[in-house]
């Protein structure tokens, strides 16, 4: 959970990794901190990243990605994005499934 100009979110479901090595599937939680904040037309728009690294748990494939979470206007889910997906075997096949996210005011 993370805390912010009086609101808090939570990425409450894990997403999914699919390893593109083996093709197991498996649950990841991402660790995910504030990074900036833009003013808008209806007030701030605030970032959210995680960067992470889960190791697969049936061939040990290392899968890298970033999260990305977008609050705007205050207090509400924008978007969410994974990008930069690498793996240790450059099988340009894993991925992650994006987690659900909530936004909740104090």
């Amino acid at each position: 959970m993370l805390i912010i100009q009086g609101a808090w979110f939570d990425v409450y479901e894990k997403s999914i990794c699919h390893c593109g090595k083996c093709g197991k599937e498996f649950d990841v939680k991402w660790d995910v901190d504030y990074v900036s904040s833009y003013e808008r037309s209806m007030g701030e728009e605030y970032e959210y990243e995680g960067e992470d690294t889960f190791d697969c748990p049936n061939c040990d494939n290392e899968i890298q990605g970033k999260l990305s979470i977008y609050e705007y206007p205050v207090g509400c889910f924008n978007y969410e994005q994974i990008t930069d997906v690498e793996d240790s075997f450059d099988t340009k096949q894993s991925y992650f499934k994006e987690p659900r996210v909530a936004f909740f005011d104090l």
